[in-house]
């Protein structure tokens, strides 16, 4: 199960120097603070920077860095939902690359590669051509109609169809002729957005992929900000367009196109 903290965490280890540590000592009760005394970055080096807990009562959860204060070596963050207990491992970074922007990179990424789905919720009914969609179903790619009534099922494609306002509609001459039977749907699911750390990505989508695609508009990002004030992220990103495009030919996405039509003339 991929979620956005595992990922978020690989993107930044591509980015950026991330440190990996074990707290000292026992943070706030409350689970806004960890202590660590080998800590050694000057003070305030961390500010907006992102910590995620690897083992403990938190595990599994990142926070933004509110403060990082070097004479106690103490993270301060918003709450976790446990206190912060001595030897629990975490990984930590920066503001070179904010959670917000890994967060949105991942997004655009997994949006744009997102898989159809198929739904089988609708039935023929003889003669009829129009059809509403069952409730978040859009962006038709593919309309089938079963050949049989009973599983196991074969399906026929259909190229006579049109998508109008929430509704399938079959052009004339295409209805279905007899009841009973399937259609079944392929679409493109409305994406979530990720804004959290557990909200699951799919295994589906391969995991190298998807990260060199967040990379590149990650280093897009950062290169719209500095321009030629950092040449190296520059050359990173080249070295990323091409890494990305290796990788989606090494691990493809298996995405659908739309279906062909046959054209009402």
């Amino acid at each position: 199960m991929t979620t956005l903290f595992s990922l978020t965490l690989d993107l930044a280890r591509m980015l950026t120097n991330v440190a990996e540590s074990m707290t000292s000592a026992n943070g706030a009760a409350g689970g806004t603070t960890l202590v660590d005394t080998a800590r050694y970055e000057p003070d305030a080096y961390y500010d907006q920077g992102t910590v995620w807990l690897l083992t403990g009562l938190n595990a599994a959860n990142s926070r933004v860095i509110t403060t990082y204060d070097l004479p106690t070596t103490t993270i301060t963050v918003p709450a976790f939902a446990n206190q912060v207990l001595a030897a629990t491992r975490y990984a930590v970074a920066d503001r070179l690359y904010p959670r917000w922007l890994l967060w949105q990179c991942l997004s655009r990424v997994v949006r744009r590669l997102i898989l159809p789905l198929n739904n089988t919720a609708l039935v023929t009914v003889a003669g009829q051509e129009a059809y509403v969609l069952p409730a978040s179903i859009e962006k038709l790619l593919r309309v089938e109609i079963a050949t049989e009534l009973v599983a196991p099922l074969d399906y026929s494609e259909s190229f006579g169809w049109d998508e109008i306002a929430g509704a399938l509609r079959f052009r004339p001459g295409h209805a279905p002729e007899t009841a009973g039977y399937t259609i079944r749907l392929t679409y493109t699911p409305r994406p979530a957005e990720l804004t959290l750390d557990a909200d699951i990505v799919s295994d589906q989508l391969p995991r190298e992929t998807v990260l060199w695609e967040a990379k590149k508009e990650a280093l897009r990002w950062r290169v719209g900000k500095t321009g030629k004030d950092e040449p190296r992220k520059l050359e990173e990103l080249n070295e990323a367009l091409v890494e990305a495009e290796r990788m989606l030919s090494k691990f493809p996405v298996p995405n659908q196109a739309a279906a062909p039509k046959h054209s009402n003339w």
